[in-house]
């Protein structure tokens, strides 16, 4: 396997879970620590908060305001008064109720919400779900046999590449109009020690972090992997790319334990100039 070499800066506290990274258009990152329940965001992340829920991912941001996924529901965040108000609940709407939490997410180009939810208790033996959420907050469920769904990337309109992280397996799901899905194919398989985790288009590839496989891989469009860039972290989580700054920022782990990379930077947000 060709890997690429970047130069690489860790930056940052040592996070638990490190996940959920947004780039807003003007460079400024965001991101969420899910295990110790807390958003990040501003420049150089020097705001940051502990929440009553679980924030998991962040889909979008206008001004002060961050749009959050939670296992609870959606809340918009205002990073000025560092309070949170509710968009809407979908505890007792979603499968499985409060056993289950919202896990990765996107929103899509034309404005519908694509949200995963994996078991609270045992997620390699209890199925998640996939659903939609319209404009409307109406939810509707598209998947009930991805145990840990990540990824979400929107490759083209209305196709997303959405990962089952314990199957080692990512899918390439097509939606017609309507948000009807139409087809849904495997896009790329990978060995058992690794699990396909966030990911992000860069240019016309796609790039996707390896939980314990200390790697980002780097796919055609056409599910073909061809290369994979290292990375000194064990359980890299989350990759999201800042056009901007020309660079490609990686979220980490430091939770699972052993074992830990040399490096020492577990957990750290990682900066690569790619």
């Amino acid at each position: 396997m060709q890997e690429r070499a970047v130069n690489l800066e860790a930056i940052g506290p040592v996070h638990a879970l490190g996940e959920g990274l947004f780039v807003g258009g003007n460079g400024e990152l965001s991101m969420v620590d899910i295990s110790r329940k807390k958003i990040f965001c501003g420049r150089d992340r020097q705001l940051s908060v502990t929440c009553d829920f679980v924030p998991t991912a962040i889909i979008g941001a206008e001004g002060p305001f961050l749009d959050v996924v939670t296992d609870r529901g959606r809340v918009r965040w205002d990073a000025r008064t560092m309070t949170s108000s509710w968009v809407n609940a979908w505890r007792g709407h979603i499968h499985g109720g409060a056993d289950f939490r919202s896990n990765d997410a996107v929103m899509s180009s034309c404005g519908r919400l694509l949200v995963g939810f994996m078991s609270r208790n045992d997620p390699t033996h209890d199925a998640g779900y996939i659903y939609m959420q319209e404009r409307d907050g109406e939810l509707k469920l598209l998947a009930d046999d991805i145990f840990i769904p990540n990824t979400f990337i929107e490759i083209e309109p209305n196709i997303f590449l959405i990962s089952d992280s314990s199957k080692s397996v990512v899918h390439r799901f097509e939606f017609d109009s309507a948000g009807k899905v139409v087809s849904r194919t495997v896009f790329t398989e990978y060995s058992s020690d690794v699990a396909p985790d966030g990911g992000c288009m860069v240019g016309n590839e796609v790039f996707i972090a390896l939980w314990g496989g200390s790697a980002i891989s780097v796919l055609s469009l056409s599910g073909t992997e061809k290369a994979r860039i290292p990375v000194p972290v064990t359980y890299p989580t989350n990759v999201k790319w800042d056009q901007s700054a020309n660079v490609l920022w990686c979220t980490s782990a430091s939770e699972p334990g052993e074992p830990f990379s040399p490096s020492g930077y577990d957990g750290r947000l990682l900066k690569l100039e790619i």
